[in-house]
């Protein structure tokens, strides 16, 4: 029987060897100081650094910090530092975050160091003087200062509560982007959501999406305990279609660590998706029609100045027709309000126009055409037929959503969560309790908590019980309150839930 292969191990002369290694978390992981990443050597030893190291990111990451040392290096002064130095490296900071919240390009503070911009505006300023962050410097600090420390802040917050996440792939040009973002409830600051990490990834397989999911929580050591749902598109990916089905989807490999995880399918997509579907009844493309009117207006100065003078002769404000994107079918709204508002003078182009597109010219001449557009533009319009067109799209809508909502993997009994009336059921408060925290249902201090509970809905007044939303009245009962354990706990886990990729307020 051959003997199980030895795992390898971190060695000091691995920190002599290659520059930017030190002893990682245990004795088989290596941590990269540039890319601050636990490098695993089980299996592979010091190849695995020798891979690491020549991965795009770390090298972009190791020619930052070789340009710029460290940040005390970029002070003038290589003395102690001093008011103004202070007063300069807190406006560099400041000035990072700045373009990072705007989303400037990194090659444009060039200008403010290099140049000397900002020395040149206030000249009469010492600390201007002293100010030099070009884009390698902007850089490092906000991967080595500000992300590092938003995440800290993070985690101090979160503490052991709670918590959801949700992911989804961004191309950025040949780089595929993986964004976690996280969603927890306090007490302090109600319903947060936050960016807790971000790594490109060479592909999008359920393996390589809950690895580094797993990935991500294990580094910030965040427990799978605390994990409440995953929420991510309804790609097939994610969660095996809309029965759940199969084990090679993110959410299954997901629930080997969490067996009552939750999924939520973002809601966004399938009512987008619904329509979508619907629409493909009616008996025009609109879609389709959109394109092909941006089309024809698209890098012609001749075409929009012969609309224009259309326009002018049917006095009709001339406007731009804004385009669409096809991945979000909704988005048809403003680009259909405006070809109705312009109506006339469209119809008028494109079915007197020789040489005119087919495709428009035969909607523009259509009985159907206008109908069936006002109908998509408002869901209420009166048409030839309108009962089997209004049937036919409602029924289909229905179904879709329907197929994808699945409410039986959500809690129940969680209507008392959103306060609407000043008093809560303890019955109800149980039956939720079992299903997402058993083992609170079980205690006997649930009950006197919720009687508590009660007393304090009864104290507010009705004019600010009514005007406060139920994340805020959470917020109000809870802060300064360590009286309610159990029931600060069953809020976080719901409030936790993500339920959509983006952010929608409760």
């Amino acid at each position: 029987m051959s003997q199980p292969k030895r795992k390898s191990v971190y060695k000091v002369d691995f920190a002599k060897e290659f520059q930017g290694i030190k002893k990682g978390k245990d004795d088989y992981h290596a941590h990269c100081i540039p890319c601050k990443d636990e490098i695993n050597l089980a299996a592979m030893g010091k190849t695995a650094i020798k891979q690491h190291q020549e991965k795009p990111k770390h090298k972009e990451n190791a020619k930052a910090v070789a340009t710029t040392r460290s940040l005390s290096n970029f002070m003038s002064s290589r003395s102690a530092p001093t008011t103004t130095d202070d007063k300069a490296a807190a406006a560099e900071g400041a000035w990072a975050f700045h373009v990072a919240t705007h989303n400037q390009s990194f090659s444009s503070t060039d200008c403010c160091s290099s140049d000397a911009l900002f020395r040149t505006m206030f000249s009469d300023s010492d600390v201007a003087k002293k100010f030099s962050c070009g884009q390698d410097k902007t850089k490092v600090i906000l991967t080595g200062v500000l992300a590092p420390y938003s995440v800290e802040c993070l985690l101090k917050e979160l503490g052991s509560q709670p918590f959801s996440i949700s992911t989804d792939a961004s191309n950025h040009k040949e780089i595929k982007l993986f964004p976690l973002v996280i969603r927890y409830f306090t007490a302090s600051k109600g319903v947060q959501v936050r960016l807790l990490d971000m790594e490109s990834l060479p592909g999008e397989d359920s393996t390589m999406v809950a690895n580094f999911i797993a990935q991500v929580l294990g580094k910030h050591q965040l427990q799978f305990e605390n994990l409440v749902s995953f929420c991510a598109d309804n790609a097939p990916v994610n969660f095996g279609g809309p029965q759940l089905a199969g084990p090679n989807n993110v959410f299954k490999k997901l629930q080997e660590k969490k067996k009552n995880l939750i999924p939520m399918g973002c809601p966004a997509h399938i009512l987008h998706n619904a329509a979508q579907k619907a629409a493909d009844r009616l008996p025009i493309d609109i879609e389709a029609i959109v394109f092909k009117i941006a089309s024809y207006f698209k890098g012609s100065t001749r075409r929009h100045e012969d609309f224009k003078d259309i326009c002018n002769f049917l006095e009709v404000n001339y406007e731009t027709i804004p385009s669409h994107g096809p991945t979000r079918w909704l988005t048809l709204g403003k680009v259909i309000d405006r070809v109705l508002k312009l109506w006339d003078p469209l119809t008028t182009l494109f079915t007197s126009k020789d040489k005119s597109p087919r495709i428009l010219e035969e909607f523009f001449s259509s009985d159907e055409s206008l109908p069936v557009l006002q109908f998509l533009h408002s869901i209420l319009g009166v048409f030839e037929k309108p009962l089997l067109l209004l049937q036919e799209f409602y029924t289909t809508v229905i179904e879709y959503i329907d197929k994808w909502f699945r409410v039986e993997f959500l809690p129940t009994n969680i209507s008392w969560i959103m306060l609407s009336k000043k008093s809560v059921d303890y019955y109800e408060i149980v039956e939720m309790a079992g299903q997402v925290a058993p083992e609170i249902a079980k205690l006997d201090a649930l009950f006197n908590e919720v009687a508590e509970l009660n007393h304090m809905l009864q104290q507010i007044p009705d004019e600010i019980f009514d005007a406060d939303t139920a994340e805020m009245k959470w917020q109000k009962i809870f802060k300064d309150n360590d009286m309610l354990p159990c029931l600060y706990k069953l809020v976080s886990i719901i409030l936790s839930i993500q339920v959509a990729k983006s952010s929608v307020p409760l």
